[in-house]
């Protein structure tokens, strides 16, 4: 079972959390995909790219997304990665997304895995 802070399983401080269950659920729920995904398969490889990335390049990218909506997120990802200046290693990501062969590939993957586990993965807008 996994035991959260806040229910008190053995020697858990549970006074200085700066977080809750949601962060820890979210968190576990990536594992859970993350864990189910083909070790060869296109989503692996393209998390495996992000995950290369430096943080300190893609932060100063990032600005707060405001509009959860299909489009709205849409708008945010093209500002994030269609701007000037990506590393090489950033247009590697870019270049893996404009490819229909690996989008095709990693929806299945997503869809199985999300079959798999029970859970549907959507963005929303939060603090």
């Amino acid at each position: 079972m996994l035991t959260l802070p806040d229910e008190r399983g053995p020697g858990m401080d549970t006074h200085n959390n700066a977080f809750n269950g949601d962060e820890i659920r979210q968190i576990q729920t990536l594992l859970a995909l993350f864990t189910c995904l083909p070790p060869n398969g296109k989503l692996h490889e393209l998390f495996s790219y992000a995950l290369g990335l430096s943080e300190d390049s893609q932060l100063a990218h990032v600005t707060p997304i405001k509009d959860a909506s299909f489009d709205g997120v849409k708008t945010w990802l093209e500002a994030l990665w269609l701007q000037g200046g990506l590393t090489p290693n950033e247009q590697k990501v870019v270049d893996w997304q404009k490819s229909g062969h690996n989008m095709e590939a990693a929806v299945r993957e997503l869809k199985a895995v999300e079959q798999k586990i029970g859970l549907k993965l959507s963005a929303s807008v939060g603090s």
